[in-house]
């Protein structure tokens, strides 16, 4: 039977990553990762277009809302976000596009703060651009390590780490 390690390695996840997991299991691992961009990277290999990656992407959003200085960068945002919840495809798309414009003028937590929950246009990448950027946002005012924690502890409300541990199992290295 191949470990998570080995089959992480041939997935080509980061060396870090593979040091961190050691003898874990996939299921230990989920429980246990403090990294939600390790943990969205995951996501992005094992279920790539599971609509809660777009759920994921605006709950980071919302997260960062309060370093959101200009009410037209906070309009943009919060229309982005619903949309991401909705699903909606061409109002994601709009969304994106307004978003991003207003958030070119705005400070770069804005834009990160914007851009994460805008993105969530591709579903498969939403929630790891997501993590990024609100962590980017974030990190003049908290510790990345700690926002990177509470992200965790989101992805695990949307996804069991015994549903975790199957969709792994199933993906093909």
């Amino acid at each position: 039977m191949t470990s998570a390690r080995d089959k992480l390695r041939a997935m080509q996840a980061c060396a870090p990553a593979l040091r961190w997991i050691g003898d874990r299991t996939i299921e230990q691992a989920w429980r246990d990762c403090e990294r939600s961009d390790w943990m969205c990277w995951l996501l992005r290999k094992i279920a790539p277009n599971d609509q809660r990656c777009r759920l994921t992407a605006a709950d980071f959003a919302e997260r960062v809302w309060h370093l959101i200085p200009d009410e037209p960068t906070k309009l943009a945002a919060a229309w982005a976000i619903g949309a991401a919840r909705r699903g909606d495809r061409d109002e994601m798309d709009a969304a994106y596009a307004t978003a991003a414009y207003a958030a070119t003028y705005a400070t770069a937590a804005s834009y990160a703060a914007t851009y994460a929950a805008a993105y969530a246009t591709a579903a498969a990448y939403a929630a790891a651009y997501a993590a990024n950027s609100a962590v980017y946002a974030c990190a003049s005012a908290y510790d990345a390590a700690a926002e990177r924690a509470k992200q965790a502890d989101i992805l695990r409300q949307y996804f069991s780490a015994r549903e975790v541990g199957d969709l792994f199992r199933r993906t093909p290295a």
